[in-house]
């Protein structure tokens, strides 16, 4: 069974600023099958930035499923905090990441503006 990884608006263009390798950052760090999916709500994050086409680009690209998000979410932030099965949530929101590790919620994230950690 593969582990779902949904990916945050912070960590996509934090990607794109970085300039880091997606793909090969989750090969070496993941030992795992897994999929990358997000929620509809991204786009319209995504329309208040500046790098909106390109984010859109690196979903589509990517393949990266997106969701409908379910009726009653009005941030990506409640979607992902309601989420069972033991996903893996791609951020670099700070208050996001509190409030997933309270929850025992694995979590994915950029280091040193190089690398991403798995914890």
């Amino acid at each position: 069974m593969k582990t779902t990884i949904y990916l945050d608006t912070s960590f996509l263009l934090d990607i794109l600023k970085f300039k880091i390798n997606l793909d090969a950052e989750l090969k070496r760090i993941c030992d795992f099958d897994y999929e990358l999916k997000t929620y509809d709500l991204i786009m319209k994050e995504l329309k208040e930035k500046k790098q909106e086409k390109l984010a859109k680009a690196i979903l589509k690209k990517k393949n990266i499923e997106l969701l409908k998000t379910q009726e009653g979410f009005k941030t990506l932030d409640q979607a992902f905090l309601d989420l069972k099965n033991s996903p893996v949530i791609a951020t670099n929101d700070q208050g996001l990441k509190r409030l997933l590790k309270s929850k025992h919620i694995k979590i994915l994230t950029i280091r040193q503006k190089r690398y991403l950690m798995l914890y």
